[in-house]
């Protein structure tokens, strides 16, 4: 396990951070001009920030409830495992479409990974082919389904904390798309910050259907966030994620904790749950030490609630695309198929 150093980053370096975080597709000539620099200067950062490491990414947060689909978070503890089967396990699920988000951790549990499925029975499957691969080296096993979840901007960065994403994942539902469509989702997902006139040529379609393409893919939530992938070790901090039993709940309750959720600066996301745990959040923090003192604030503010908890640390990210859309394409075709 190694763990990034963190690297100097002046104020421009967070300001511009701090809108991309916001915004991963805002223009630098919009955040040039609000910071009052040179488009040149806010290029040339951006890019210094990613060679460095700091930026891994930008896509589009892609909804893949409007694909009919419904993720789950699969906890795993492993026991007699070699570097070489750790490798196994982890090349088949950073190629598994139905894979999209895959972390390393410490703590209760040594890898999470969430998975999409059209059904219960369509989840069971695909866990019973990972155990049946795999199951000889996995101690333990937690599953808990995504409800709600909301992403909120890093209000440490500088800007107010707030909540840019609409909650998504909320109900499975059937929308249309074309190849058209999902060749946009494909590259947003990669690379958020293309332009309309390269997306334009690498689709062969207008800068006009383009921009209609993506005005009517943002209306309609199955773009939720144009959001920024960092590392936080390069910023001096360490990544963790906290599972939550509550006791006593109640709808006035789960809002006021939300709230909370929302508006600390070093929480960035929040996700309600189905399974052995009601909520988890995931926090950015310079230490250990800071994490402890976040609880204990969270504790003294809704002494009632909190039953338990569990903590994580998040050491590595090794997979955030959106793949799962041929996926999602392909569920819709068997769908008509099955009718003709």
């Amino acid at each position: 396990m190694e763990f990034q150093s963190a690297i100097k980053l002046d104020k421009t370096d967070y300001k511009i951070l701090a809108e991309l975080d916001f915004n991963s597709r805002s223009p630098s000539s919009k955040i040039a001009k609000k910071l009052k620099l040179s488009r040149n200067i806010v290029d040339y950062r951006i890019k210094q920030l990613q060679e460095k490491g700091v930026i891994m990414a930008f896509n589009a947060f892609i909804d893949a409830a409007k694909f009919n689909l419904i993720s789950w978070k699969v906890y795993l503890r492993f026991q007699n495992l070699t570097p070489q089967k750790e490798k196994e396990i982890l090349d088949y699920l950073n190629s598994h479409q139905k894979v999209w988000w895959i972390i390393r951790c410490t703590g209760a549990f040594d890898l999470m990974f969430c998975l999409l499925a059209e059904s219960i029975h369509d989840f069971y499957q695909e866990m019973l082919e990972f155990n049946t691969l795999f199951s000889n080296h996995v101690i333990e096993t937690e599953l808990n389904s995504h409800i709600d979840p909301e992403f909120y901007t890093r209000g440490y960065l500088g800007k107010e904390s707030m909540n840019p994403s609409k909650p998504f994942l909320v109900k499975p539902t059937k929308m249309d798309f074309d190849e058209l469509d999902i060749r946009l989702l494909e590259l947003l997902g990669q690379d958020s910050r293309l332009p309309v006139t390269e997306i334009s040529r690498k689709l062969g379609a207008t800068p006009r259907v383009i921009a209609y393409k993506m005005e009517r893919l943002e209306r309609e939530d199955v773009i939720t966030w144009y959001r920024i992938i960092l590392e936080p070790s390069k910023l001096g901090r360490e990544y963790y994620k906290t599972l939550i039993n509550f006791k006593g709940i109640t709808r006035e309750k789960e809002n006021e904790f939300l709230g909370f959720c929302r508006t600390h600066p070093d929480i960035i996301n929040m996700s309600k749950a189905a399974g052995p745990w009601d909520m988890e959040f995931e926090c950015e923090v310079e230490n250990y030490r800071k994490y402890n003192e976040l609880m204990q604030e969270i504790r003294r503010q809704f002494p009632d609630l909190i039953k338990q908890y569990r903590g994580l640390l998040i050491y590595e990210q090794m997979k955030y695309e959106n793949n799962f859309l041929r996926y999602g394409l392909d569920l819709k075709d068997q769908r008509q198929n099955t009718h003709l």
